[in-house]
């Protein structure tokens, strides 16, 4: 069985951590409008990391567990109100994005 908790999974985890729920909460602090806070936060930063985060756990073979942090970090935060709850939807589509770039980029 793998070790989970290694500097691997750290790294995948901090990453995530500030770009799920550290991001929204800067852009909060800087009294970005909410048409800035959702373009750069959701159709930007989040669908580039989400799509990077799948190539890079398919090409280095690590675990596919790596795919499903960055969704769950995101619907945490938006269970913490960093935006509508409706954009739960957004961490399903994250980890669609993810999955869908881990098995294209696995061969």
């Amino acid at each position: 069985m793998k070790k989970v908790l290694n500097i691997t999974s750290a790294w995948y985890l901090a990453v995530s951590v500030a770009i799920g729920i550290v991001l929204p909460m800067l852009l909060t602090l800087a009294n970005a409008n909410d048409v800035v806070k959702i373009g750069v936060s959701l159709f930007v930063v989040n669908v580039i990391y989400a799509i990077a985060v799948g190539v890079v756990v398919g090409k280095s073979n690590h675990g596919l567990i790596f795919v499903f942090f960055f969704p769950i970090i995101f619907a945490i935060g938006v269970l913490f109100h960093l935006f509508q709850s409706v954009m739960i939807l957004f961490a399903l589509i994250y980890l669609c994005l993810s999955l869908l770039t881990w098995g294209i980029s696995k061969n």
